[in-house]
């Protein structure tokens, strides 16, 4: 009494791996696709204000502050980076980044 047989572990720990197995690679295709439609949502919000089509906008470092649910993301389109963010309060906003032009050889260069 209160000893295991292994020979029964081994074969459910083994379906048990397997399972797991799929249990994870569904969660990683769920997460993916979220992403892809979350990079959809964010080029239609931009579109209006930026003045380029969702399908030439690119969104990069799209965040979701929890605190007064403000998204916030980067939308490129034809060669300009705008910072943009939402709130049910206030709308959508983008402004332009600017990236300053720094002389090769200035001390400022890092290259």
């Amino acid at each position: 009494m209160g000893k295991c047989r292994s020979g029964r572990i081994q074969p459910l720990l083994h379906e048990w791996r397997g399972e797991m197995k799929k249990v994870l690679i569904f969660l990683m295709l769920c997460m993916m696709f979220a992403g892809c439609a979350n990079a959809r949502k964010y080029a239609n919000l931009s579109s209006g204000v930026i003045g380029c089509n969702p399908d030439e906008i690119d969104i990069e470092h799209a965040t979701l502050i929890a605190v007064g649910g403000v998204h916030s993301w980067e939308a490129i389109c034809k060669g300009k980076r705008y910072v943009c963010r939402y709130q049910s309060t206030s709308g959508v906003q983008c402004v332009e980044k600017f990236i300053p032009f720094v002389p090769e050889g200035s001390p400022s260069d890092t290259r």
